[in-house]
């Protein structure tokens, strides 16, 4: 998974470039923790890197979810309970938390 980052003109040329944010996305369901009965919706996770790389992530839709907000989410490999931790991007539509999980 990329994303655009950068488009700049710089003398008579063009700059630009991408991120790789992961080459693992896993596709999961959320909703907030508590909220029993609210619809689940659709987020995209971006798994932990290990030392050298990016903590774990969720791609969410714009405005779904609150930092610090815990929420309980749903993939392949089961259902739990983690907590948005740092903020980190937005774009049209999305948002792009770190998250940290508990039991």
């Amino acid at each position: 998974m990329i994303r655009w980052f950068r488009n700049t003109l710089r003398g008579s040329g063009l700059e630009f470039g991408c991120e790789l944010l992961t080459d693992t996305p896993e596709a999961g369901a959320a909703h907030a923790e508590g909220a029993d009965g609210s619809p689940y919706v659709h987020v995209v996770l971006l798994p932990d890197e290990g030392e050298d790389g990016s903590p774990p992530m969720a791609l969410v839709p714009a405005g779904a979810f609150q930092l610090e907000q815990a929420v309980t989410l749903r993939k392949a490999g089961g259902t739990g309970t983690v907590v948005l931790t740092k903020f980190v991007d937005q774009g049209p539509g999305f948002e792009l938390f770190e998250f940290i999980a508990f039991s």
